[in-house]
């Protein structure tokens, strides 16, 4: 289910699913299956692509020109790292290779943009330009919005907002999502979890359970509504929840 719509076909194994930004449409990525769009009105599938993403999948949102969007699909494969990359209107598409551990979304200026995290620190190029060389690290990149970055890894998360960073140390954090303000990021521990923290500090500020239990295992996802105080987070089920 999506909303009160119901999204036409089985998804039987949800590896990413993302809302875009106007809600006219959502990007259900089945793991070691493919990519499928849909529009939310009626729930029917407009697309379909035959790409076996099998771990590490992002989703992101690029604005095209005229007013009309594209998405941009990450993951890895059994091949290596590919990205799928569209406008919204299907009308064109392409499917590349990546450099391992390399994400694709909007830097601060509104530019598309490849992101990797080094040993010695993050680099960000402009979409197309060869990434440098050097010794990767094993963050798991997403991108939040414009300039806004969350890479998670053993032993915590770290969040870039332009050229600053804000890392929160925990050896429990197993997702994360960051708060479309930069504020606020919601985290997911191996326990079954939901806390949030403030980025300007990195304390955690309020955590569940509480009066609500948790999940029962590690939370796999989580991720903010762009349409009120909730976020999502996703375990061996799916749990809605008001901050």
């Amino acid at each position: 289910m999506y909303g009160t719509r119901k999204l036409s076909g089985a998804v039987t194994d949800p590896a990413c699913l993302s809302s875009s930004p106007d809600g006219k449409h959502v990007i259900v990525v089945e793991r070691g299956q493919g990519v499928a769009v849909h529009e939310t009105r009626r729930g029917e599938r407009q697309a379909e692509f035959e790409i076996p993403l099998l771990s590490d999948v992002a989703v992101n949102w690029l604005p095209r020109p005229g007013g009309q969007l594209g998405f941009v699909v990450t993951g890895q494969t059994l091949d290596g790292r590919v990205a799928l990359i569209s406008e919204l209107t299907l009308g064109r598409r392409k499917r590349v290779r990546l450099p391992k551990q390399t994400v694709i979304g909007l830097g601060a200026n509104g530019q598309v943009v490849s992101a990797r995290m080094y040993s010695d620190g993050l680099r960000t190029v402009a979409f197309g330009k060869p990434l440098p060389m050097g010794e990767v690290s094993a963050h798991r990149l997403r991108y939040a919005g414009p300039g806004l970055l969350l890479g998670l890894a053993e032993g915590g998360l770290t969040v870039w907002k332009g050229a600053e960073s804000q890392t929160i140390m925990s050896f429990e954090i197993t997702a994360g999502a960051v708060h479309h303000s930069g504020e606020v990021v919601a985290l997911g521990t191996r326990s079954g979890d939901v806390a949030f923290a403030a980025l300007h500090d990195g304390t955690v500020k309020r955590a569940r359970p509480g009066k609500v239990s948790g999940h029962e295992g590690p939370v796999q996802q989580i991720c903010f509504s762009r349409a009120g105080p909730w976020i999502a987070s996703s375990a061996k089920g799916v749990r809605l929840w008001r901050w």
